[in-house]
């Protein structure tokens, strides 16, 4: 993973819950695969 992402240092802000965090990171990456291009949008839906 990369630490310097803005959207991992938000989210990681956000959670404190580990289960959730990476569940959160393997829909991420899914999505990023896929080419989603809104992830400000999928976040915000996640979290």
């Amino acid at each position: 993973m990369c630490f310097t992402d803005p959207y991992k240092i938000e989210y990681v802000h956000l959670s404190a819950n580990p289960a959730l965090d990476a569940e959160f990171w393997t829909l991420y990456y899914v999505e990023m695969s896929r080419g989603n291009r809104s992830l400000k949008y999928f976040i915000l839906h996640f979290v």
